[in-house]
């Protein structure tokens, strides 16, 4: 059957008919489709224009009708926050829930034996949620974007980060897949709260994907509370990790016997250097930061130590921003400062503007 004959499927949300096209994206729990709507103009040709829209389906446990449910926590998100800060959020546009649901949710074999996943997706009940559609995600233009769009970039994310923390949320799964791109002129500049403007350079970013966000509730819950300080803290520094990619290229698990744990001090073995270690200590303010500051710094260094006898030769570490830039905005990212960040982010931007951006790296380590 060709495409033009082929029948697409059509759902009804709201006295809305979306026509579904095509699968977005797979989640756990659901899918996500690209979908259109026809909306009568008020001309006297009566014309109709079709709109896109983002179209959840997920699975949902009868007993998670409770509003209280984290699975409710997407639907009072978008309420609260998400469609009060369209600049920095995509808007929610409907929802519903049906039963029966005829969603058929793949399952990965590693979640095969997590029985009430299972349960869940063999659930006759589905929550439909219509979102607000953004032209891509990050992870397919991160290596094309400027400076002053990576600046840009930082800014945007980190208003977003600030106004999560205000209203006590989470988002709960920060990265370049989750942060959307709207496609705008150059020249555009981005009004968020106070009547403060970023420069968008030709994106404006947004957060999407609320599906794993913790609410007010969740931080007050004895039980989970040292859990969301500390998710709070690691999801800001996600921004930091995003201008310096610090596991996508090359893999430092491969020494079993470097343990990269979250919480782990610096290493002992950079105190053997005092030179380094002065310059480690001062930029290094959360625990854990350790590799990718001493990387960027002393990778001739800092390499060999870590491989030890697998080290073969030195691989440089890809980073998004000038060096200096980089250790700057280390400091508030790390120290869960996003109001800072932003500032910060923007300064260099007014910089940049009028000056040729210059890279500041710090001096090598003295010839032993």
């Amino acid at each position: 059957m060709s495409r033009q004959t082929r029948k697409r499927r059509q759902i009804r949300i709201h006295n809305h008919t979306y026509t579904l096209y095509r699968t977005l994206g797979h989640g756990v729990y659901g899918t996500t489709f690209l979908a259109q709507t026809k909306t009568k103009t008020k001309t006297k040709t009566k014309t109709k224009t079709q709109k896109k829209y983002a179209i959840k389906i997920e699975h949902v446990l009868p007993y998670r009708r409770i509003q209280t449910s984290p699975m409710w926590n997407e639907i009072q998100f978008c309420k609260r926050v998400a469609n009060k800060y369209p600049f920095a959020f995509t808007q929610m546009i409907a929802y519903d829930v049906i039963e029966p649901c005829d969603l058929v949710q793949p399952i990965e074999k590693s979640n095969q034996n997590n029985k009430q996943l299972v349960a869940q997706l063999h659930s006759s009940l589905c929550k439909r949620t219509v979102f607000q559609l953004v032209d891509g995600t990050l992870d397919t233009i991160e290596q094309t974007l400027t400076t002053n769009q990576w600046l840009s970039l930082l800014a945007q994310m980190c208003n977003a980060m600030y106004l999560l923390q205000q209203h006590k949320y989470i988002h709960g799964d920060l990265h370049h897949g989750n942060i959307g791109f709207t496609r705008v002129p150059l020249q555009h500049t981005i009004e968020i709260q106070n009547h403060q403007h970023i420069p968008s350079f030709g994106y404006q970013f947004r957060l999407i994907d609320y599906g794993t966000v913790l609410g007010p509730h969740d931080a007050k819950r004895k039980k989970d509370k040292q859990f969301y300080q500390t998710v709070q803290i690691e999801e800001l520094a996600q921004l930091f990790y995003l201008i310096v990619p610090a596991y996508s290229h090359w893999i430092p698990r491969v020494d079993k016997t470097f343990a990269l744990d979250p919480m782990a001090p610096i290493p002992l073995f950079i105190k053997q250097y005092p030179h380094e270690y002065a310059i480690a200590k001062e930029y290094i303010t959360w625990k854990g930061t350790y590799f990718p500051i001493l990387n960027l710094l002393y990778p001739s260094l800092y390499q060999p130590l870590l491989f030890k006898k697998r080290f073969t030769h030195v691989v440089p570490m890809r980073h998004y921003l000038p060096l200096h830039m980089i250790l700057a905005l280390a400091k508030p990212l790390l120290s869960n400062q996003p109001q800072k960040a932003m500032n910060l982010a923007i300064s260099f931007i007014n910089t940049t503007k009028s000056n040729k951006t210059n890279d500041h790296p710090f001096p090598p380590p003295p010839v032993r």
